[in-house]
């Protein structure tokens, strides 16, 4: 009987097992930002699929994570009375399919942790359970850093909705952010790690668009492709055409991903300086429409600007829903973007990746929609389409340019385009020739033939140092054909093939023609014009052609001459509704013969009210309007602003017959004062409705 005592004795002297849960919910303190900079509304927000560890000094005794509401449970099997942390960290080692971790900026390299206050003798038969009273990480005390890594959440949740999944264990993404930290924000290809400014005076914990920017590169190296050379860049400028997409992309990913999560504004790109209170902002700008006006595939704000047209839609929470989407608007936008981006884009014959790819390769994967597509990328210069004067590739094909003066729009489309035009030489002429408003990433070289096409007289790449522009001044030493001959830059390092340009020429020679008009009436085409001729002028003829280019028919059959200096030609031969091109040949006593033209004209009637986009687009200071009347009545030509405000009324309800019309906007407003460089509609009323068109002012 003793010994069995004794035994019952040892037996209830034995330590007792236990198992205890442990539930709560972590939260961060956010900071909300509209297009002014932080709004001082700072809500709590779940610390989602984050690791979180029960602990004993530096025993981990359990660990699990988060759920999307910041909330979790835990099992701990224990038999000690302990001092007890409860911790959620900046990692995500106990979420399925997600690896992330966000760590101090070197040399510490530490996760991020924020912890409940201690359980001091926590007996292991006790739960735990502070859901109802979340412990929340606020900044500068962990929240900046939970925020960051709750950003990275939605982005890579972006990338599950179009990969199917999020990035695997080898995709594994690593933030570094510190406070006080300067070591820059940018995203480093070798460690596959986003780093973020800390300072105090630029800190980007909060600047949920600037993390999403960089989350951008991420995705474009890991799941797409990129070329981006890396290097400085601002808003307003002209970059390389690899860089620009580059970051243009990665804005319009934020913009995608603000969009997707159902966020006011995700049209906006804000970087702050980290201080909290409202306001702040470093840099800020909008892309519905564009707060800075630099067109072309070179700049950033370009690109993402043009990138969003396509994407958004009416209904979009931008700044004015439902009313800035008419020309694009294409339902799945977002899945025909991610195929161009990952099935295209990484292909091996896709090399020095910009905007200019993406345009390829958008009809390459067949995804159609191809005048919703030009007009939105030609509404931030991205001209990629032929322009009015193709085919004129080759000494064969050259358009006409006689010897007249004046400004036509061409564009460098598709890769290897040449523009060919041949003008008239006559000998002690001065021929002048410049590319003008060159828009980013677009760079000319500009070559002078003799009357063989192959002999080069002289030629021309940039203007001058920085200016990519062209330009040749010539006299000619004897008459004959000259042939001008523009295309892309040949010199090293281009990585845009495309472009778009305004071709000047200022031709003076003997015989000269000004105040050419045209017009179309009910009876037939009406030519007027004045001539100062030399004594070797003989006379005019009147040409007409059924093209731009050709071939051309003399309409006159009498020579055009007389001893004033005002000319006249009336051509009745003409189907209304038809488009013709007309040219003036200047005659001299010797044969030879200098051309003046084409000029486009279209026969009255009209079958229908047309408002014709405005020539040149983009100008400075004055573009030429025309439009069509099928009929007589009043009509209204206004100019109003991107807001809706009217600018200029060219035309108040005044009665006009049938015909074709052309006026001429000086890029002033009503009361006379030069207007803004920026986007303008042309609005033209009549009795069938409204027309508009686009218009662009660059000064």
């Amino acid at each position: 009987m003793r010994r069995a005592a004794g035994l019952l004795v040892l037996l209830l002297a034995l330590p007792a097992h236990a198992d205890y849960q442990v539930s709560g919910t972590f939260l961060y303190k956010d900071r909300e930002f509209d297009i002014n900079g932080f709004t001082g509304s700072e809500p709590n927000r779940p610390i989602r699929f984050a690791d979180v560890e029960v602990v004993d000094g530096s025993t981990v005794l359990t660990s699990g994570a988060t759920d999307a509401s910041g909330t979790f449970t835990l099992q701990v099997t224990d038999s000690q009375t302990r001092n007890l942390t409860v911790r959620v960290r900046t990692a995500s080692t106990q979420t399925p399919g997600l690896f992330l971790t966000v760590r101090q900026t070197p040399p510490s390299g530490a996760i991020f942790a924020v912890a409940h206050p201690v359980f001091t003798n926590h007996a292991p038969t006790a739960n735990i359970d502070f859901t109802g009273s979340p412990v929340v990480a606020v900044q500068t005390a962990g929240g900046d850093a939970f925020n960051v890594f709750d950003v990275c959440v939605d982005g890579l949740d972006f990338v599950a909705l179009n990969e199917g999944a999020r990035p695997g264990t080898g995709q594994s993404l690593t933030v570094y952010w510190a406070q006080n930290s300067s070591n820059g924000t940018y995203y480093d290809i070798f460690s596959r790690s986003i780093f973020l400014l800390g300072a105090s005076s630029d800190s980007d914990a909060f600047d949920d668009a600037v993390i999403l920017h960089e989350f951008g590169h991420y995705v474009e190296f890991e799941i797409a492709d990129s070329d981006n050379p890396a290097g400085s860049h601002g808003p307003n400028d002209c970059l390389g055409c690899t860089l620009s997409w580059s970051e243009g992309y990665a804005t319009f990913l934020q913009n995608m991903v603000r969009d997707w999560l159902g966020l006011p504004r995700p049209d906006i790109y804000v970087d702050t300086t980290g201080q909290p209170g409202t306001g702040h902002w470093i840099l800020k700008y909008t892309v519905e429409p564009p707060t800075y006006t630099v067109l072309g595939s070179g700049n950033e704000i370009a690109v993402n600007a043009t990138l969003w047209d396509v994407y958004d839609q009416t209904t979009t929470a931008d700044a004015t829903p439902g009313v800035d989407d008419e020309t694009m608007s294409i339902t799945d936008a977002r899945t025909r973007f991610w195929d161009v981006f990952t099935n295209y884009l990484p292909q091996v014959f896709v090399s020095t990746i910009s905007i200019e790819d993406f345009w390829d390769g958008w009809f390459a994967r067949g995804q159609g929609h191809a005048t919703e597509m030009r007009q939105a990328f030609a509404a931030h210069g991205l001209e990629f389409y032929d322009d009015a004067y193709e085919a004129d590739d080759s000494v064969a094909q050259a358009r006409e340019g006689g010897i007249g003066n004046g400004t036509t729009e061409h564009t460098i489309y598709p890769a290897g385009d040449s523009d060919w035009t041949r003008f008239s030489g006559v000998q002690g002429g001065s021929y002048i020739f410049e590319t003008r408003n060159l828009l980013c990433g677009s760079d000319t070289e500009m070559l002078l033939y003799a009357a063989n096409g192959t002999t080069v007289l002289a030629s021309n790449d940039d203007r001058s140092a920085g200016d990519h522009s062209s330009r040749i001044a010539w006299t000619a030493t004897v008459n004959g054909p000259l042939y001008l001959r523009v295309r892309r830059s040949s010199k090293a390092g281009q990585d845009c093939v495309y472009g778009t340009h305004d071709l000047f020429v200022d031709i003076t020679v003997a015989i000269e023609v000004s105040d050419i008009q045209i017009a179309a009436t009910a009876a037939g085409v009406r030519l007027a014009w004045r001539g100062a001729a030399d004594a070797a002028f003989s006379h005019f003829d009147v040409e007409r052609a059924q093209a731009i280019d050709g071939p051309w028919e003399r309409r006159n059959l009498d020579p055009i001459a007389g001893n004033t200096t005002e000319f006249e030609f009336f051509d009745a031969e003409v189907r209304p509704g038809a488009h013709y091109s007309y040219r003036l040949v200047g005659v001299d006593l010797d044969g030879t013969r200098t051309f003046y033209g084409p000029y486009a004209v279209v026969a009255a009637a009209p079958a229908r009210v047309m408002l014709y986009p405005p020539q040149p687009n983009p100008f400075n200071p004055r573009t030429a309007v025309r439009f069509d009347l099928p009929e007589s009545g009043r009509v209204s030509l206004r100019v109003f602003d991107l807001r809706g405000r009217l600018v200029r009324t060219l035309l108040a309800a005044s009665h006009l017959d049938a015909g074709t019309r052309l006026l001429t906007w000086d890029g002033r407003d009503d009361t006379g004062t030069d207007t803004a460089s920026g986007v303008y509609w042309l609005s033209l009323d009549s009795a069938q409705g409204r027309q508009t068109q686009r218009a662009v002012l660059l000064r």
